[in-house]
């Protein structure tokens, strides 16, 4: 059953007041090497990207991109299987231990 135009409004609403649009310029064949890594990790490309940029974000300022409440939303609601959001789940708790720890070892 299709969603109905409300809906549909509703939910381009929610994404012009929640979310960005963010584009680069990548050479060609960059796109399908970032999927097959993507696809490797079985995440989507968007997925995929978002984490590789939260990663850089963590090193260079030690901060996280999102907090991590959001993230966690994110991953509840765009999240086709439990397993998924598990693994990302698990992949955002990887990145909080990492972060602790250079904290810790800064000190």
């Amino acid at each position: 059953m299709p969603a109905s135009k409300a809906k549909l409004k509703a939910i381009a609403k929610y994404d012009r007041d929640n979310y960005q649009h963010i584009s680069f310029k990548a050479r060609i064949g960059s796109r399908d090497r970032i999927k097959e890594a993507a696809d490797a990790t079985n995440q989507s490309v968007n997925a995929f990207i978002k984490t590789a940029i939260s990663k850089a974000v963590m090193e260079a300022i030690n901060k996280p991109l999102e907090p991590v409440k959001e993230i966690d939303n994110t991953v509840k609601q765009s999240s086709k299987s439990p397993d998924k959001a598990k693994r990302i789940r698990k992949e955002i708790n990887k990145l909080l231990e990492e972060q602790r720890n250079q904290q810790e070892n800064k000190k």
